[in-house]
């Protein structure tokens, strides 16, 4: 007969089971409810997902299907360095096989939902180093599906890249925990094995080169300090471990405790190295791109952008609250809200508590994480953003705000931790274990007091926020009063499981991924959705012209967006997050010429530039715009480009950065009229026949970049910038084949240190197999 302890663990075993299955059976359905459009046929449009992702992908599609080059875009600023700018992730082995193997609506979907369970999956195993299974899979729930993955689902490479971030803090517990000391405690402690330290030793740097070949370095700083504090705290764990020990045996390497943890931080070090080797190839265009961007020459101002305003703290109480849901108007940037189930937890847990247990000093270091990140969210007002401005690059990334995705990463560890409380305390009130048992559970019982005092807060601050902050601020009362109601359910849910409701568990996690799956699939993941179809019939059909959206000079203007390529258009302009410097106003009709703009679609902006002819009521028409490629009489050099062009005749003259080399040749006789023949071109490659009676400037509509090669009948010829931000090169006599080649030393070196990391991988892991 069984004895009531069999039953307790028994009965105490299924609860944990059932509380695993619940939130596992949440985590899929919303995964499921996030593909819903891709399972009827839609296409995911908002935002930047329809401005930027889903253009560039387009053409990174076609180019895998042709084989052709794909760093180079044509259509976008007269030219682009796609793989440069990175978010395209084009070099992302994910990427290649998605957009190579499957039509573009269903890559492009797949690329953004499988972000989601990989980022649950990864959570969990993470979490289930420190907490039972139960609690590790209701915090990867939570984090999973918190406002900021869900809301950002609109930056798909940012989602992708945090997704990596709970993979590369399991590896480094794996490579650290390897290394801890043993001792006679410490028998019954299973170590890692052999085979999984080699594994995550070797998965640290794969993971690490896959989040850079993802193009959003910004994420990959905020991965490098998560797993820098992780490793930090292990640290101090094992350092903690090893004084508290008996008398310490040898590491399972022969090694003193103390020698093999130095070791095993400094050969951490070297794998995140060796995995910014592996991402050489995109690593070195970011920063090739960078240094002709936009960004390369923005003020101190610039990194601030984006701060956390201190107001959106009340989010995490009232979510509903504001206009656009945030303080600041930037929803998916600024969301901060991660679940009114969460909050209740973790407030039930750290502020109605009196204790000092392991699990209790565990979450407790989480939140202190979380309120470190949310300090440096707030950026410019917090004043410890403010360090980082002083890195280089690092002091190029703005919006402070996205810090809140350690914000999130570290609640939930809590909530984790909360969560297994809570279900120890309800298994104890359900009756079913020994008197000891119940009397500790009772000691435990966490007071709510503090809890009901912050709904009340939170309904406080909803009624009164009219009368705080205006109407035009504010969403309408019942809308706003849906935080407060939320945590009313919590606490309330709360309350039954304390007095032993086992079903209140499963209740609160399916009122988490409730809360958080509405929250974040009304913003961007559902509204958003259209058919191929109806989305690609918004935009007007190409005609082969090349056209301006919102041409831009020193001032920014509203960015239309790059959906315009879509349907084979050309842009002077467009919509990235490296813009190339440009050195001409294209708010001047002449800079327009030259560029080879043919039509500006109409708007506020654009109908005041002087000297456009309305064509119809959607263009305006641009007067006499260049050829592609043509050959000019004469040209002059200026460092002022801008304002040089406005004095001189472009039809017959261009103005050059530098003055080329040219052959001395003299005129030839005869009937030899400088014009071009004939044009060939792909992405990256231009090929073009002409003839000239004597050596002359060769000058071409596509956008200067230093990567530019050019040959002129097969000999190489320097290639000069023309007309500020244009190619141009001196011709041969008579006839001349011209070529032109975008060939950037950055991707020609990445790829061969690319190449390199792989192998010195490959080599350190033969060597850790034979010494382990």
């Amino acid at each position: 007969m069984a004895t009531d302890s069999s039953l307790e663990t028994a009965q105490f075993a299924d609860q944990r089971r059932g509380l695993f299955a619940w939130s596992l059976l949440c985590g899929v359905l919303l995964c499921g409810a996030i593909g819903g459009p891709y399972y009827l046929g839609r296409i995911y449009t908002a935002d930047d997902l329809w401005a930027y992702h889903l253009p560039v992908r387009q053409f990174y599609a076609e180019c895998l299907a042709k084989g052709h080059p794909f760093d180079w875009m044509p259509s976008l600023y007269s030219g682009f360095y796609l793989t440069g700018e990175g978010q395209a992730g084009t070099y992302h082995p994910l990427h290649w096989l998605l957009y190579r193997l499957l039509p573009l609506r269903a890559a492009f979907d797949l690329e953004l939902l499988l972000n989601y369970p990989f980022l649950l999956a990864g959570t969990y195993f993470f979490l289930r180093r420190h907490v039972r299974r139960e609690g590790a899979m209701f915090g990867a729930l939570v984090f999973a599906f918190s406002g900021f993955n869900t809301l950002h689902f609109v930056h798909p490479n940012a989602v992708a890249v945090v997704a990596h971030i709970p993979w590369l803090l399991l590896a480094i517990h794996v490579a650290l925990r390897g290394h801890a000391p043993t001792s006679s405690r410490d028998a019954k402690v299973k170590q890692p094995s052999k085979r999984s330290i080699i594994l995550a030793e070797a998965s640290i740097p794969l993971l690490t080169a896959s989040q850079l070949l993802l193009g959003y370095p910004q994420y990959v700083w905020f991965s490098v300090l998560a797993e820098t504090v992780y490793a930090v705290l292990i640290w101090f764990s094992l350092r903690h471990r090893q004084r508290s020990a008996g008398p310490l045996e040898c590491t399972n390497h022969g090694l003193p405790a103390r020698s093999s943890q130095l070791a095993a931080c400094f050969r951490l070090a070297g794998l995140k190295v060796l995995g910014m080797l592996i991402g050489a190839v995109q690593l070195l265009p970011t920063l090739d791109a960078l240094r002709e961007s936009e960004r390369q020459s923005v003020g101190g101002d610039f990194a601030h952008q984006g701060s956390l305003h201190v107001l959106n703290v009340l989010q995490f109480i009232a979510p509903y609250l504001f206009r656009d849901r945030v303080v600041g108007g930037n929803t998916h940037e600024f969301g901060l809200y991660i679940g009114a189930v969460p909050i209740a937890l973790i407030v039930w847990m750290l502020v109605g508590r009196r204790g000092t247990s392991r699990r209790h000093w565990f979450a407790l270091t989480a939140a202190g994480c979380a309120a470190l990140a949310l300090w440096l969210a707030i950026g410019q007002a917090g004043g410890l953003y403010s360090l980082q401005t002083h890195l280089p690059i690092i002091g190029k990334f703005r919006f402070p705000a996205r810090y809140v995705v350690l914000v999130h990463l570290a609640l939930a560890t809590a909530a984790a931790v909360a969560m297994i409380e809570l279900a120890r305390i309800t298994q104890a009130r359900h009756g079913d274990v020994r008197a000891s048992s119940t009397s500790e559970a009772r000691h435990r019982t966490l007071s709510l007091g503090p809890l009901w005092r912050l709904t009340t807060v939170s309904f406080a601050v909803c009624v009164a926020a009219p009368w705080l902050w205006g109407n035009e601020h504010i969403e309408p009362l019942p809308l706003r009063l849906v935080g407060p109601a939320l945590l009313v359910g919590a606490t309330t849910l709360l309350v039954f499981a304390r007095r032993g409701a086992q079903w209140a568990l499963p209740a609160l996690i399916v009122l988490t991924a409730t809360d958080l799956g509405i929250y974040g699939g009304s913003y961007a993941i559902w509204r958003g959705t259209y058919s191929p179809e109806t989305a690609f019939a918004t935009i007007p059909d190409a005609d082969g012209s090349k056209i301006a959206t919102e041409p831009r000079g020193q001032e920014h203007s509203l960015r239309v967006g790059n959906q315009m390529v879509l349907k084979g258009w050309h842009q002077v302009d467009g919509y990235a997050g490296l813009e190339p410097a440009r050195q001409l106003d294209y708010r001047n009709v002449t800079a327009l010429r030259v560029a080879g703009v043919e039509r500006v679609l109409r708007s506020p902006a654009t109908e005041s530039i002087p000297g456009l002819v309305p064509l119809d009521n959607r263009w305006l028409k641009v007067p006499k715009p260049l050829s592609r490629a043509r050959i000019v009489e004469d040209y002059l050099e200026t460092d002022t480009p801008r304002q040089a062009i406005q004095h001189i005749d472009v039809d017959r003259t261009a103005l050059v950065d530098r003055v080329p080399e040219s052959p001395l040749v003299s005129v030839l006789s005869g009937d030899f009229t400088p014009s071009i023949l004939s044009i060939a071109e792909g992405p990256g490659h231009i090929l073009l026949v002409g003839k000239c009676c004597c050596p002359q400037l060769l000058v071409l509509s596509e956008r200067f970049h230093s990567g530019w090669k050019a040959t002129m009948n097969g000999t190489p010829v320097e290639v000069v910038r023309a007309n500020g931000d244009f190619l141009g090169c001196m011709t041969d006599p008579v006839y001349f084949v011209a070529e032109f080649e975008f060939r950037p030393a950055s991707l020609v070196y990445g790829k061969w240190i690319s190449g390199l990391g792989l192998v010195l991988l490959a080599l350190y892991s033969a060597a850790r197999c034979c010494r382990l």
